[in-house]
């Protein structure tokens, strides 16, 4: 197969990654949310099945799929040579995106850290000081979620051109941090 045709599958697996790993993103705020009032309403094995089911998202299909757009995007990296000041602006956006992961999980892990499950595998509820995820903290990490997918999407799309280059052009190179952080490395060549 030629380079291109490569190119383009690499370039699909990223995007449909990325769709899958922002879409579940964008789910988890709002799966969570829902065990508010639900022990009340509905008892413990329903909270249970929530937070499986949330799990089952976080560890079965989000996690993966943040893993293999982070990967694909590696590779397409060495495949286009990418290194202009568009890129490090997506870059930006994709670190909001990680963090977003990283406390969606987190909040997801205290939410439902009051579920366990008896030996005899009767949900168990203890109660605790994060059995609920308040609307405002779901609508934030929504938000952020939101702003860093847009991001990313404006910055791919978009390819905003920073004049940054006047102010150090070898830092957009390969290699280019180097020149700046070098004098600061004690494991660098002398």
């Amino acid at each position: 197969m030629s380079f291109e045709i490569w190119l383009w599958a690499v370039k699909l697996v990223h995007i449909a990654a990325i769709c899958i790993w922002v879409g579940g993103l964008l789910a988890m705020p709002y799966l969570t949310w829902q065990r508010h009032g639900l022990l009340r309403e509905e008892g413990p094995e329903a909270v249970h099945r929530l937070h499986r089911m949330v799990r089952m998202l976080h560890v079965s299909l989000v996690s993966p799929f943040a893993v293999l757009a982070i990967g694909s995007g590696i590779v397409l990296i060495f495949m286009r040579d990418t290194y202009g000041p568009w890129f490090a602006i997506k870059m930006a956006f994709v670190a909001v995106l990680v963090l977003a992961h990283n406390l969606a999980n987190r909040v997801q892990r205290q939410v439902f850290a009051d579920s366990e499950l008896d030996p005899d595998g009767e949900a168990r509820m203890r109660g605790g000081d994060h059995a609920n995820l308040s609307g405002g903290r779901a609508l934030a990490l929504g938000v952020m979620i939101a702003i860093g997918s847009s991001g990313v999407l404006l910055a791919v799309l978009g390819k905003p051109q920073l004049h940054l280059l006047s102010i150090s052009p070898e830092l957009f190179q390969p290699g280019g941090l180097g020149v700046w952080l070098g004098p600061l490395n004690p494991f660098g060549t002398r």
